[in-house]
């Protein structure tokens, strides 16, 4: 066909030769020009109207297409931007654009090159991101200086793989980047020639990049609470990052942020527990089946560690030792010290320390173990502000014994000891004892202590008088006065029983006085709480109620009954067990306050005779005294005189008494009546006149 086609030509051409007045010199056949180069198109042209048209043909002359129209030239050239094409069987024509006679074509056919021709990646490729690919492409009729660039949204946008790239291989190695799409092209443009370019046949895939987790990776020790930071490759994650860490190898996760910027670090405050299972997953925020795991699994430590006692230590009561711990850099604040005699199941507070900066820092603490403890499950713990669950605790338990430098020997438990009575103290003591003592001893089993003595030496104290506060949980204290640490205690309680109460007064024979004030005395060491006073008046019979409870000072006022008789007990009894009394040995009397002295019985007066009538009034009472007289034994009375007492001292009084005449009667009496406060008070003789 192609050989038919040049015959044709060939006869065109002699035929024509002699007609024409244009002859095209090239391109004239056999060239090879390249797109969007510049080439002079040339001809020679006699008797046209020097306006032309031309064209160019890829496919030998079957179509053609125009490069200029309606050209005024005279100098028979055209400078042609070729084509962005590729053909081999190109040619060109000029012809007169008034006379088409005139015309000429190229004498044979010539080839137009793509210089730019991407061969790599052309289109189904599946490149990873982060991994290195070949870019490839022709360089003929280029530069030889190219720009690269790279779409994944079929062409709509580009971006730059790199720029003014000089090379005469027509090759980059390119690291693909972490943005996955099945829809990417390369683009290779002459960097000088803009117009040179090419771009992949068909799409090729861009896979995600394996996302690679930098730290922690595995083995690292972090602190609690302390800021650590995670780092990734940015180059294998595309989006966001999301980041989790489980505290139990992967069993679980817990999510540290769902979505922060892909700039290969992030600052994490580590949790508040602590452990040695921990791992970090980073994912890609948009795709979490992308991710990267730490390799192992790394530690998080409380941020401080108990340096002393830390396991394992004998210590002895009263003895000081430095406890220690240390901080980290990151925590400042206050921290707290607190030791265990029961394996941590409860604490007891020894001390607080404050820590003003983020620098590591060792705390010290001199304590002095507490004497009487006995325990193999101690330990010490710290902790940061108010999280003792979180603090470092020594890691075994030690061991705290008591000082034994002094025991106590008696009484040591069990033993039954009188109120009021005697007991001899005793103990034993080694050479690290200072040799004085101090006595102590406590009614309720160590709540509070009772000093009975100070600075004594030797090994025993008579306790004497012992107190009346019967108690069954008593302990004895015995101390060394140089250091009280050193002491040792009774191994279990003694009793001491109540005392026998004690009345003093009245306790038999006494004569007391109608409404005289009297002081009940008893023996208050022998009382133990408040005192409840009875009277009775039958010998013990019956009891009448004078106090329930009175303060136990040892005496009460009694203002006595206003009954005389001659049978009176008194009873004073612990008000708080009435069974612990005393009653008086013998009965007393009371009897009233005044006397009448003349006439008092069998006496004759004559009527108008004077007679001095006489009584005597007890130390008690004062006010006015009545004298009355009666003839008919007290049926009926007549006023005779009144007297006043103006103080407490013993009185007698007189009245003479003329007695009327005419009177005859042998029931006559006298009578004296006193007007006080309590009482109006009668007291006739017993005188017949």
């Amino acid at each position: 066909m192609r050989a038919f086609i040049l015959c044709i030509l060939s006869v065109f051409f002699m035929t024509a030769t002699q007609a024409q007045s244009i002859t095209i010199t090239q391109p004239n056949g056999g060239e090879v020009l390249y797109a969007c180069q510049q080439y002079t198109i040339k001809w020679t042209a006699s008797g046209t109207s020097n306006y032309y048209n031309i064209d160019y043909s890829l496919n030998g002359g079957a179509i053609w297409t125009s490069i200029a129209s309606n050209l005024n030239v005279t100098n028979g050239q055209y400078v042609w931007t070729v084509p962005n094409v590729e053909s081999n069987t190109c040619l060109v024509r000029v012809r007169d654009k008034n006379d088409t006679t005139k015309t000429d074509i190229s004498d044979a056919v010539f080839t137009i090159h793509i210089p730019v021709v991407v061969t790599s990646p052309n289109g189904g490729e599946v490149w990873q991101a982060g991994t290195a690919h070949p870019i490839t492409w022709n360089i003929q009729g280029t530069s030889l200086t190219f720009n690269l660039a790279y779409s994944t949204d079929g062409g709509s946008s580009w971006s730059t793989i790199v720029n003014n790239l000089s090379t005469s291989a027509g090759t980059y190695n390119w690291t693909v980047p972490n943005n996955p799409s099945t829809n990417c092209l390369v683009r290779v443009t002459d960097a000088v020639t803009g117009c040179m370019t090419d771009v992949s046949n068909n799409p090729f895939t861009i896979t995600p990049a394996q996302p690679v987790l930098l730290s922690p990776n595995g083995g690292e020790l972090l602190t609690q609470y302390c800021d650590n930071t995670i780092t990734w490759n940015p180059s294998t994650f595309y989006g966001t990052v999301r980041l989790e860490y489980s505290a139990d190898s992967g069993l679980t996760w817990n999510l540290i942020t769902s979505s922060t910027t892909n700039t290969g670090s992030y600052t994490w405050t580590t949790p508040s527990v602590a452990g040695s299972r921990y791992l970090i997953k980073a994912s890609v925020s948009g795709n979490t089946s992308l991710y990267d795991i730490s390799n192992a699994t790394f530690s998080v430590a409380r941020p401080y560690t108990v340096l002393y006692p830390n396991g394992g230590d004998t210590l002895l009561g009263c003895n000081s030792y430095t406890v220690r711990f240390s901080k980290n850099v990151c925590l400042y604040g206050t921290y707290t010290m607190e030791y265990s005699t029961n394996g941590g199941a409860t604490w007891s507070y020894l001390t607080q320390f404050s820590a003003s900066n983020n620098t590591p820092q060792t705390f010290t603490y001199n304590w002095t173990i507490p004497n009487g403890l006995t325990s193999t499950q101690c330990l010490v713990r710290g902790y940061y502000g108010s999280t003792p669950a979180n603090g470092d605790t020594s890691n075994a338990t030690f061991t705290i014994l008591p000082n034994t430098v002094i025991t106590v020997t008696s009484p040591n438990g069990g033993e039954v000891l009188p109120a009021l009575s005697s007991k001899l103290i005793t103990w034993t003591n080694t050479a690290g004892a200072s040799g004085t003592y101090s006595i102590a001893y406590s009614p309720d089993n160590g709540s509070s202590w009772t000093t009975l003595a100070n600075n004594i030496s030797g090994n025993s104290y008579n306790w004497t008088n012992i107190p009346n506060n019967p108690s069954s949980t008593y302990l004895i204290r015995v101390s060394d006065y140089a250091n009280t640490c050193k002491n040792d205690v009774s191994d279990a309680n003694f009793t001491v029983t109540p005392a026998q109460p004690v009345l003093l007064t009245p306790n038999g024979g006494e004569l007391l006085t109608q409404y005289c004030d009297y002081i009940i005395t008893w023996s208050a060491a022998t009382f133990y709480s408040t005192v409840r006073l009875d009277y009775s008046m039958d010998s013990g019979l019956t009891w009448q109620l004078i106090t329930s409870g009175t303060s136990n000072s040892g005496s009460y006022t009694w203002s006595g009954p206003a009954v005389t008789g001659s049978k009176f007990l008194i009873k004073a009894s612990n008000s708080a067990n009435v069974n612990l009394n005393d009653v008086s040995n013998a009965t007393f009397s009371v009897a009233r306050p005044y006397t009448v002295l003349y006439p008092n019985g069998g006496d004759t007066l004559l009527g108008c005779n004077s007679y001095t009538v006489r009584f005597s009034k007890n130390v008690c009472l004062y006010g006015t005294y009545y004298m009355d007289y009666s003839l008919d034994s007290g049926a009926t009375w007549s006023y005779l005189t009144q007297f006043s007492a103006s103080n407490n001292t013993p009185q007698t009084f007189t009245y003479s008494w003329t007695v009327p005449n005419g009177i005859t009667s042998t029931k006559c009496l006298v009578r004296h009546r006193l007007r006080v406060i309590r009482a109006m008070l009668l007291l006739p003789s017993c005188q017949t006149m």
